[in-house]
């Protein structure tokens, strides 16, 4: 009979992590205003003869271009390529989830929780 104990989780406990969650809610909700609700909503309005697929295509490599410069920056040069890939299609999941739920709430919550596991899985 093996006895099993629970611990806290010292991440959840520091004020840190939370401030970064915080931080993480409002670039999921100004991205998913930006990205979503407005180039989305355009680029359905002027191009509603194309298929979904193509119109979040679109959306997504506006969303990769605006993050370009900041992953150049930001990362070592031999991952840059793999980190482009992974926003892109990042971008690809949010634009569908959108183009299917129309609910930006849904898009900062993932976009939140997706930049808090990179954000803990690359420190």
């Amino acid at each position: 009979h093996a006895h099993v104990f629970i611990q806290e989780v010292p991440l959840f406990a520091s004020n840190a992590f939370w401030w970064e969650f915080f931080l993480a809610l409002m670039t999921g909700f100004w991205e998913s205003l930006f990205f979503f609700s407005w180039i989305m909503v355009v680029v359905q309005e002027k191009f509603n003869k194309w298929s979904i697929l193509n119109q979040v295509l679109v959306v997504a490599f506006i969303f990769l271009a605006f993050h370009i410069p900041n992953t150049i920056l930001r990362f070592d040069p031999s991952i840059v390529v793999s980190e482009l890939v992974l926003l892109f299609f990042f971008a690809l999941g949010q634009a569908l989830l959108f183009a299917r739920s129309r609910n930006v709430y849904a898009l900062m919550i993932s976009q939140a929780i997706w930049g808090m596991l990179l954000l803990i899985h690359s420190r």
